[in-house]
């Protein structure tokens, strides 16, 4: 069933960076919501918010320490939550080159218990922490990174844990440790990242083609998603 939406977006930063493409030093916060309601004809009505802080601080002349946190807030405002459910377009997916690099890109929270395919959720709570530094002349330098959260269900899910309970648990902190390259270009900096997790979701996933799922045959199998991601991206993490 489609479901058609209309809603107000504002969006306010609020920053004060020495490089907006290379910061050492400086902050960077920005707040978006958005607000759809059936007033303005929306067949949905729900409020969504997300704020973002970023922080850079240089410890020493070649050492820059950067810190990152995301916090996303998806709210159903309609009478009926349930008949009036919010669309899987306008929920909160993450994961990947610009988030938790323990996830491939988008592929965080909750997944749908027979296909395994990600639904999206109602919250997003993502850290990052990055520790900067030189490798060779101007141009290449290295990071090691640690990042932690994921795409939550709903915002009262959210939760520090370690572990997954199981496979149709999926509100618990993934965490990734992992190293990275950079090469300064004029664009910004072109990015190499290597990235482990310890604690990586299993989940039920779906084994067969389009046809297969169309046609209710094919099978669910036990899936995880891998414990070592790799990214290829242009610019800073955040």
């Amino acid at each position: 069933t489609e479901i058609y939406t209309l809603s107000l977006h504002a969006a306010l930063p609020i920053y004060k960076r020495d490089n907006p493409l290379e910061s050492t030093r400086g902050y960077y916060n920005t707040l978006e919501a958005s607000v759809a309601t059936h007033l303005l004809g929306s067949q949905t009505d729900y409020i969504r918010l997300v704020a973002r802080n970023s922080t850079y601080h240089r410890l020493t002349k070649n050492l820059v320490l950067a810190r990152s946190i995301t916090f996303g807030w998806l709210i159903n405002t309609a009478a009926d939550p349930a008949a009036r459910p919010i669309p899987l377009p306008e929920r909160f997916f993450s994961g990947g080159a610009s988030s938790n690099r323990g996830f491939p890109d988008n592929q965080a929270g909750p997944r749908d218990l027979e296909t395994g395919f990600v639904i999206g959720g109602r919250a997003v709570v993502m850290h990052n922490l990055e520790l900067r530094f030189p490798l060779l002349g101007d141009n290449l330098s290295g990071v090691l990174f640690h990042d932690a959260g994921n795409v939550y269900s709903k915002l009262s899910k959210f939760s520090f844990r370690f572990n997954q309970r199981n496979r149709q648990d999926f509100d618990y902190m993934v965490q990734s440790f992992g190293f990275g390259i950079r090469y300064r270009t004029p664009i910004g900096p072109v990015r190499l990242d290597l990235a482990f997790s310890p604690n990586p979701p299993y989940f039920f996933g779906f084994q067969g083609t389009r046809e297969d799922l169309i046609g209710g045959t094919g099978k669910e199998v036990n899936r995880r998603i891998s414990p070592f991601q790799f990214f290829f991206s242009i610019g800073q993490t955040f």
